[in-house]
């Protein structure tokens, strides 16, 4: 998992919990990508010190309406505090965040885990490998969570490595003794 991406879903659940629009958020996450274009713009004179960095469309929706900052905070905002208090180095707040961003994360891990898994089946099934070897390779090697994970037996990795068939225990002991 990339650096970039952690930060990214961080900072959207960071954004979420404190109430700012997604539009915003997908905003800051473009401009922290690029180097060369400081935050520091008319954006950051706007949010007064509070962490939040309207996108250019909600700036000039509360410059067009004269309207305060304060009215583009959803009422999905989850942080106890009124806006502008709340702050994501209050330690409490940050554990909270950092929670639910790895959550996520090992949540599309496992469900990315889980197509690659049935990939690799449908796969295998398609050349005629029998069904329990398929599925004993995609358990045993990685492609779900398992206690035994990447542990094919010694049997399997000395028929399959070079014909890249591992067949399960079953089969590996029937082509042994033949």
């Amino acid at each position: 998992m990339s650096h970039n991406y952690y930060n990214e879903t961080f900072t959207y659940f960071a954004g979420t919990y404190y109430g700012y629009p997604d539009c915003c958020i997908d905003d800051y996450n473009k401009r922290s990508k690029n180097k060369f274009r400081k935050l520091i713009d008319k954006a950051s004179c706007i949010e007064k010190n509070t962490g939040f960095m309207p996108c250019l469309k909600c700036i000039k929706h509360l410059e067009k309406n004269d309207l305060p900052v304060e009215s583009l905070i959803t009422d999905k905002r989850r942080c106890p505090q009124d806006f502008p208090n709340g702050d994501i180095n209050n330690q409490d707040d940050k554990n909270l965040i950092i929670l639910i961003t790895n959550s996520y994360i090992k949540s599309e891990i496992n469900n990315f885990n889980e197509r690659s898994a049935k990939y690799y089946i449908k796969k295998g099934l398609k050349k005629g490998y029998p069904k329990c070897c398929v599925e004993y390779y995609v358990t045993h090697y990685g492609f779900e969570e398992n206690k035994e994970l990447n542990s094919l037996n010694p049997e399997s990795i000395s028929i399959g490595k070079n014909i890249g068939f591992y067949p399960c225990f079953e089969c590996s002991q029937k082509i042994i003794n033949g």
